[in-house]
């Protein structure tokens, strides 16, 4: 069994965009935080996705971030995936390459406010048919926000507006909340959905992540969750996962 290009691709596209990359990895939300001027972040990632119609796996997920302003960084990100439908055989290539840029406007001990746009570039339609990734193009307009709430508690959360290049525009939005667990590692509860934008065919998903920093510079990231629902004509998933390596210099 192939999977077929939904009719609401915008809406699908910002559903996975940042789950691999170009988010706050490992949850899907963006986060406000910005690299120091010359730091450099690359992240190594594995994702898989199942639901009633097979799994999806992307793996490599390269991730790699700049900081270039006190305020500002660039970051660059592409998946290789690999559909692996029931009943069908597996297929793999390139995925949705992405490039962002974040500028961080607020930053003091309370709050973080930052604009994120991500542009995503659409692959072949041949590639969208057997369900490597969108043919649209996609950019998206997020602004993101963290509030320490006391007790070691942060809420952080994004919103923004997805423009699809020749389909429906959409848009996208989140939040989690986390914690640290002692000096090295943190922990993350996460909502993250998508819609068009009159609301009518949305997602939701939830995730339960975590950090550890396994040296100076290096961290381990995980989170595993899955769908709460989705549009009709569409499968929630029923599992989704992310692991990776993150190295910062």
């Amino acid at each position: 069994m192939r999977r077929q290009a939904s009719p609401f691709a915008g809406a699908v596209l910002l559903a996975t965009l940042a789950g691999a990359a170009l988010a706050g990895p490992p949850l899907t939300t963006e986060d406000p935080g910005v690299l120091a001027p010359g730091e450099l972040e690359l992240i190594v990632a594995a994702t898989v996705t199942g639901d009633a119609a097979g799994r999806t796996w992307e793996f490599p997920v390269l991730d790699l971030s700049l900081g270039l302003l006190d305020d500002l960084q660039v970051s660059a990100a592409v998946p290789y995936v690999t559909v692996d439908p029931d009943g069908g055989p597996s297929d793999g290539d390139v995925g949705n390459p992405q490039l962002g840029i974040k500028w961080r406007f607020v930053n003091n001990q309370r709050l973080q406010l930052a604009f994120a746009p991500l542009y995503a570039f659409g692959v072949s339609v041949t590639k969208e048919l057997g369900g490597i990734g969108d043919s649209r193009d996609v950019l998206f307009l997020p602004l993101t926000g963290e509030l320490a709430l006391g007790g070691d508690w942060t809420l952080t959360a994004d919103a923004g507006y997805g423009i699809v290049r020749g389909g429906r525009d959409s848009l996208g939005y989140g939040a989690y909340l986390g914690r640290p667990l002692g000096s090295r590692a943190n922990l993350y509860l996460e909502l993250h959905g998508s819609a068009d934008k009159d609301f009518r065919r949305d997602f939701m998903n939830f995730h339960l992540g975590f950090d550890f920093e396994l040296a100076a510079g290096l961290s381990l990231l995980f989170a595993g969750g899955a769908g709460l629902w989705a549009p009709g004509g569409e499968e929630a998933a029923d599992y989704d996962f992310y692991l990776g390596l993150q190295l910062v210099r």
